[in-house]
């Protein structure tokens, strides 16, 4: 499929994944007739409910179980989720009949469902810790039920840097991802202290790479202790300290 790029400012707004309900009720209102069409009409009606918001839903319900003695009576009809919606492959549902409030019985339906929209894909091949540029990046329709963790927009990829490589035309997906580091291993960084109203400064190196808001561990270059601090910006860090420096300085 040919990548179609669209203009940041013009991508579909962030959608969030509806993914798991502990019990959600079709709407076949109590004293219907309970026929095969009308558990198929009431199946669908629940899974477009489902992933409604999400893309384009493509439904396909498998073999309907034997109704048996269930057939023509009048009972209200309720779908719940056999295991998390966000899940890849089928869709299983325990299909369960009630009359005046009462479970009277229940069966299992299981469903095929597709949910497509335009996610970022690479257009070219991104190394390893290559930073991801627009000219990077296109949206492509594709079923996302297949993609775990898949973008929605362009701009939450640019700026980030690959965490592995990214051959040309690979979903971007958040594990594929990651800030880009601000400090790095073995790097010169200084520490910023605050005990009360006291502040404090030292010279460290840094024993991990971190981007803005990530912790890690880094060493006094004078005593040689190792601590964690969260980095604050390139080349600085800052260690929260509850109990006293503790040997820090």
């Amino acid at each position: 499929m040919t990548p179609v790029r669209i203009e940041s400012s013009n991508i579909i707004r962030r959608l969030h994944w509806l993914i798991w309900f502990p019990f959600l009720a079709a709407g076949m209102a109590s004293g219907s007739t309970i026929t095969p069409d009308a558990v198929r009409e009431e199946a669908n009606r629940f899974l477009e409910r489902s992933f409604q918001g999400q893309g384009e839903i493509r439904i396909q319900l498998g073999d309907l179980p034997d109704l048996g003695d269930l057939a023509g009576q009048d009972r209200e009809i309720r779908f719940r989720p056999m295991r998390p919606l966000d899940r890849r492959g089928p869709v299983s549902l325990s299909v369960e009949f009630y009359a005046d409030g009462n479970r009277t019985d229940r069966r299992s339906l299981t469903a095929d469902v597709q949910v497509f929209r335009a996610i970022p894909i690479s257009t070219r091949r991104i190394d390893r810790h290559q930073m991801i540029r627009e000219e990077d990046l296109a949206l492509e329709i594709r079923d996302v039920r297949t993609i775990p963790g898949a973008l929605h927009t362009l701009e939450e990829a640019l700026g980030m840097r690959a965490v592995r490589l990214l051959p040309e035309g690979k979903p971007i997906t958040e594990d594929r991802i990651e800030p880009v580091p601000v400090v790095s291993r073995g790097e010169k960084v200084m520490v910023s202290l605050r005990l009360g109203s006291i502040a404090i400064t030292a010279s460290a190196i840094a024993l991990g790479d971190g981007a803005v808001g990530e912790q890690i561990d880094v060493r006094n270059e004078r005593s040689g202790k190792r601590v964690t601090a969260t980095v604050v910006r390139a080349g600085l860090v800052r260690i929260e300290l509850i109990d006293g420096a503790g040997g820090w300085s």
